[in-house]
This record gives C-alpha cells, sequence and structure tokens, in this order.
C-alpha cells in the first residue's frame, strides 16, 4: 500500500491517506483496516475516482484476494478541531 500511495501521489488527486487500525476485538479474529484519501477539491476526488480508484482496487484484489470488502463512502469536513 505504501508503494502505491507514493505512485499515486504525483496525480496530485489526493492530499493524503492514512491507514488505520479498527481497533475491536473481531468474533472472527484476524485484522481489520481502513483506508482514508483526502482531495482538495470534488473535481479532484472525481479524477480519483475515474483513473486511480480501479488500479488501487486491482492492486487490492491481485495482493488480499478474498480477504477485504471495500465500500465507499464521502465524507465532508464540517469543522476541525486542532489543541
Amino acid at each position: 500500500m505504501n508503494n502505491f500511495f507514493k505512485e499515486l501521489s504525483v496525480t496530485g488527486n489526493f492530499t493524503a491517506a492514512t491507514i488505520h487500525q479498527v481497533i475491536v476485538k473481531e468474533e472472527m479474529g484476524g485484522l481489520t483496516f481502513a483506508v482514508h484519501f483526502e482531495t482538495p477539491t470534488k473535481e479532484s476526488l472525481n479524477q480519483f475516482q475515474l483513473h486511480d480508484l480501479t488500479v488501487l482496487q486491482n492492486q487490492m484484489q491481485q495482493h488480499f484476494s478474498g480477504k477485504f470488502v471495500y465500500f465507499q463512502t464521502e465524507l465532508k469536513v464540517i469543522n476541525q478541531f486542532h489543541p
């Protein structure tokens, strides 16, 4: 994933990508992760979805076939608090 993020960063379609480990006790065991991309504009998000997302999905399929689920959620930042 780190190599993919580095390759993708040159497109300018996102300003940050973070991998989060979901901290819950899974009944079936194992670990759960979430990937979060930040884009500077709606147009950048659209470009990411049209061009880069397919590459990411293909790489995920190659490396983690049968071990992941994919869903997409668009979030709008309302406010941020930094101490």
